[in-house]
């Protein structure tokens, strides 16, 4: 009982200061209502900003990696110069790189319709590689297409592979 009494008593007093102080409440009130109309657009703002993204980084595909003869940031003209004489890899010279790489298996020969595929990479850590081609979208670049099991291949064995090089190179201590 006294609870209510004393809750009662707590509303008469806030109305009686909100019809004493009409600009204060009416301020107050415009506030409150501008700061949850600010949140509420920022929010949707920042949504549609990241499904604009998304939507723009999907286009390229799951399994597309961009490679760039250049830096993306180029700090001096001495930088710009270094990577503009740089040679340009030729789809040959990516195929000789791949077929040489550890871990990797080259399926570049759709004549023979030798293409990787997910379901050869199912429960192997080897990635495969194929369809290597020049990139008309992208100056001097060149697409592949790439395949992998990625509930084997990911970030623990490529953890294990690297630091196994690192060993190998004897760039790691042995203990």
């Amino acid at each position: 009982m006294k609870l209510s009494l004393e809750l009662r008593e707590g509303l008469r007093i806030a109305w009686a200061a909100i019809r004493a102080n009409k600009l204060r409440s009416g301020l107050t009130t415009l506030g409150i209502v501008i700061g949850i109309v600010t949140v509420t657009l920022m929010g949707t703002a920042i949504e549609g900003l990241n499904r604009a993204f998304m939507k723009s980084i999907s286009s390229l595909g799951a399994d597309v990696l961009h490679l760039q003869r250049m830096n993306w940031i180029i700090t001096s003209h001495d930088d710009w110069f270094k990577m503009s004489r740089r040679r340009q890899i030729t789809v040959e010279q990516a195929r000789a790189a791949l077929r040489s790489a550890p871990g990797i298996i080259l399926q570049d020969d759709m004549a023979k319709g030798e293409v990787p595929l997910a379901l050869a990479a199912q429960g192997r850590d080897e990635v495969f590689v194929g369809r290597i081609r020049r990139d008309p979208s992208i100056l001097n670049g060149l697409n592949l297409w790439v395949v992998a099991d990625n509930l084997r291949k990911g970030a623990a064995t490529n953890a294990v592979q690297i630091a196994e090089v690192l060993l190998q190179r004897g760039w790691l201590p042995r203990r």
